[in-house]
């Protein structure tokens, strides 16, 4: 510490502060040994934060339930793999450019709600048995048995769980009900492979068998696989619809292979199983809406054929039964040969209609997907060519499929606007225009066709209405029962055809690595959480400490007291440590450790005080000088008694007076009486004589204590009488040094009242309890009476703690207290 010396503006009045005014650093000057420094102070906080975060990380991490994850791969292809036509192998949504789009657009299409919607539908994912366990019961199976024959059964039951033989425990949901709110179950299985399902409140449902349907008034399911151990509980949970199908799109992880047609999908579950089967069923809905996607205009016109033959069915069997009714309740079994020639030209026309719509519907919808650039389908295409008749509607296809893969080969070379890309688009949209003009040529000519085959219709029907009514009703109604059973059977065959051809276009998806389960949980990740707990306590104890070293408003080192408030630094005393006889004590002596101890670090320090505090008197010697402090159990009436025998080692008269007559303390140190002293003498009329029989002789030469003697009721009138200031002129002339001793300055006015009879004041302030702002309410307080402050004394300093300020004294405490005594454990506060 630097100072810097001023001579005083008076002496006499003795206006100054401080004769001692210390450099002061910039307190904002910081540096990284400055934070390791508080870090290090409140180490203990950061190992408590970095131990409570550890354990309660572990603690959580075991409680979890692990997480399994389901792996599978998919290469997007173009019209079913080995199949590939020119045009697919050039289709500008797999070349170059349209590539990451075309990958992208799958992988959302993965994503997509529908896709969800329909695994949930296939794994029964709204319905769930629980079949986990605790990580920390897994581990606990590890750690209680032989390793290698616990590892290697677990591995067996694992494996179990994914082998087809026993196949593993499941639950299939046999329709959905519509809930708001997810209902918890319990399943208890006994033995036969039987079970009860329990409700929340452990009333019995529903019995079953595993293998069979059970219905319950909500919901219908059934168990398959394995049968578990007698007395298995597991969980069983019905989940709302919308729920299931959010769970399965936030389990679902969905990535594109970098540079490649492939699609890596990842699917978590509680169980392998549960994950495995819910990526297979993630698998088949992707592929199912790729094969109808495909198959779009053969899916419509099955649609629609269905939903004809739907209504055929009903109408034809209203017909039959109409036709046998009326012949039961008429007689009437047949008909003339003319009559059925007639009939069996009005079904040939009616059937040829029906022909007509169909083929008039599928042209329409083929009309209606030639849109753009987007390439038909051609089946369905050709398929209308052929049934029509119609070759040039069947060239025009194929014309149309190689310019498409021509301009496919162009574009893996030119840009969209390069000439002869336009070129040949231009080509195709005329090609298109000439297909639909086709279509709807083709469209006309039915429709000229249908209008013909209802004319000899109604020309046929109106040879019928000249037969008797009986007869002619019997016609009609033999004439609709024939056209429906024909045009049924039309449809039928058409539908077959239509499936025929929609089985026939296999989707564009190739599962190159089929859904697998991992054995090994993916989560939770112990040794990762344990290392980011580690990283959080440590980080939360070091934001710990710099907040709670921001709230600490107490004075520690030398460092604070300057930058609070300027003063000098006498003396830095620590920690000491009291023994006897080697043994720590169990009870303070009281006695003064520089007696105690004498070769001891802390009777050094106090040795060191009494040069700081000659020092300061070089120009001027002070001789009275007192001692206070902020607060209660700074420490002041120690250094008093302390410094009072270090000056009397001296050979020089030294006089302590203990001058705090609320809370007397210095008889203590030395075994003397209390009484009679200082408040003894000065209500005596013939104090003079009083005070010699007051004042005692200690066990140290040179060295006297003028005790407090009987409390009195006010201590503060007492210390500013007249009496008081007689007394201390009459001390000094006798003694070389005077010390007095006096209550804190924050709690009563004492020292205040004396401070003004004395050479200089020496503050006290306690390491680590004595708060900046009490220090300077103090200084202010004394600055305002005009007292001359000497400096502060720092007591009860942690060298250890704070052994990046004071490394000196930390070596030379350790170092020279270790040699000089073998003592002592007990610490002890001064």
């Amino acid at each position: 510490m630097n100072y810097s010396y001023s001579e005083p503006r008076d002496s006499k009045s003795q206006m100054h502060v401080s004769v001692l005014e210390p450099t002061v650093q910039d307190s904002n000057e910081l540096n990284l040994r400055d934070y390791w420094h508080v870090i290090w102070r409140r180490k203990w906080v950061v190992v408590l934060s970095f131990m409570l975060a550890l354990v309660t990380t572990v603690w959580m991490t075991l409680r979890m339930k692990p997480v399994y994850q389901a792996e599978a791969v998919l290469e997007i292809q173009k019209s079913g793999g080995a199949g590939l036509t020119l045009e697919d192998m050039f289709s500008d949504q797999v070349l170059t450019s349209g590539i990451s789009e075309a990958i992208n657009t799958e992988v959302e299409v993965l994503k997509s709600r529908q896709v969800a919607a329909d695994a949930v539908r296939l794994s029964s994912f709204h319905l769930v048995l629980d079949k986990s366990e605790p990580l920390y019961k897994k581990v606990l199976r590890r750690l209680l048995g032989p390793v290698k024959n616990l590892s290697a059964q677990e591995d067996e039951e694992d494996q179990a769980l994914l082998s087809e033989a026993p196949e593993p425990l499941r639950v299939e949901a046999l329709g959905t009900p519509h809930i708001r709110r997810p209902i918890q179950y319990k399943v208890v299985f006994h033995e036969a492979s039987t079970f009860a399902l329990l409700d929340e409140e452990k009333k019995l449902i529903a019995r079953g068998k595993i293998g069979e349907p059970c219905t319950t008034p909500l919901f219908s399911f059934r168990f398959s696989g394995s049968a578990p151990p007698e007395g298995t509980i597991f969980p069983l949970t019905l989940r709302p619809f919308e729920a299931a199908i959010e769970a399965v799109q936030a389990n679902l992880q969905v990535s594109p292979i970098r540079n490649s047609r492939l699609i890596r999908l990842k699917v978590t579950a509680e169980h392998p199983a549960d994950a495995q089967r819910l990526l297979s069923s993630v698998v088949s809905a992707y592929k199912q809406r790729k094969v109808e996607q495909k198959t779009m205009v053969v899916s419509q016109a099955l649609q629609f054929i269905e939903q004809r033959m739907d209504a055929l069915n009903d109408e034809m069997r209203r017909a039959v039964e109409a036709l046998k009714r009326f012949k039961e309740e008429n007689q009437l079994v047949s008909l003339s040969e003319s009559v059925k020639l007639a009939i069996d030209q009005l079904v040939e026309l009616d059937k040829s209609q029906q022909k007509i719509d169909t083929m008039r519907q599928q042209a329409g919808l083929l009309l209606k997907a030639l849109q753009g650039r987007r390439s038909l389908d051609q089946k369905s295409l050709f398929a209308l060519g052929n049934d029509l008749n119609q070759p040039l509607l069947v060239s025009l296809a194929k014309d149309l499929s190689q310019l498409e893969a021509e301009r496919a080969a162009l574009r893996t070379q030119y840009t969209q606007r390069h000439p002869t890309v336009m070129a040949l688009d231009h080509k195709i949209l005329k090609l298109k225009a000439k297909i639909r003009a086709e279509i709807k040529s083709l469209i006309a000519s039915l429709d000229a066709q249908k209008r013909a085959l209802s004319k000899e219709a109604s020309a046929a029907e109106s040879r019928l209405r000249q037969l008797p009514e009986k007869e002619q009703r019997l016609a009609e109604l033999m004439r609709r029962a024939k056209v429906y059973e024909d045009t049924f059977s039309f449809l039928l065959q058409k539908k077959g055809e239509l499936q025929v051809t929609r089985a026939s276009q296999i989707g564009d998806v190739w599962l190159v690595d089929p859904p697998h389960a991992d054995l090994r949980y993916i989560k939770p990740r112990l040794r990762m959480n344990v290392m980011l707990a580690a990283v959080v306590g440590l980080m939360l104890g070091v934001g710990l400490v710099f907040l709670l070293e921001y709230l600490d408003d107490s004075v520690k080192n030398a460092n604070d007291v300057q930058t609070t408030v300027g003063l000098p630094i006498l003396g830095n005393i620590g920690h000491y440590m009291s023994s006897q006889n080697g043994r720590p004590q169990r009870n303070l002596s009281r006695m003064p450790i520089i007696l105690e101890e004498p070769k001891s670090p802390m009777a050094e320090a106090f040795r060191t005080l009494r040069s700081n505090l000659l020092f300061t008197g070089v120009d001027q010697p002070r001789r009275k000088m007192l001692l206070t402090s902020a607060l209660p159990e700074d420490g002041k009436s120690t250094c008093s008694a302390n410094l009072g025998v270090a000056l009397a080692q001296m050979g020089k008269r030294v006089l302590l007076v203990d001058c705090d007559l609320r809370k007397p303390q210095l008889h203590w140190f030395f075994h003397l009486r209390r009484s009679p002293g200082l408040v003894n003498v000065l209500v005596e009329e013939e104090w003079e004589k009083a005070l010699d029989g007051a004042i005692q002789h200690t066990q140290v030469p040179h060295l006297y204590l003028l005790t407090c003697g009987d409390v009195p009721p006010n201590p503060n009138e007492i210390l500013g009488s007249e009496k008081m200031g007689h007394l201390i002129e009459s001390v000094a002339e006798r003694y070389d040094f005077i010390l007095f001793d006096t209550p804190p300055v924050l709690t009563v006015s004492d020292a205040i009242v004396l401070a003004h009879r004395v050479d200089g004041v020496m503050l006290v302030a306690r390491a680590g309890c004595t708060s900046r702002s009490a220090l300077r309410n103090v200084v202010e307080l004394l600055s305002k009476t005009r007292t001359v402050i000497l400096g502060i004394i720092l007591n009860d300093i942690d060298f250890k703690r704070e052994r990046y300020y004071y490394s000196y004294y930390y070596h030379y405490y350790r170092s020279y207290g270790e040699e000089g005594s073998e003592t002592s454990k007990k610490r002890v506060r001064i």
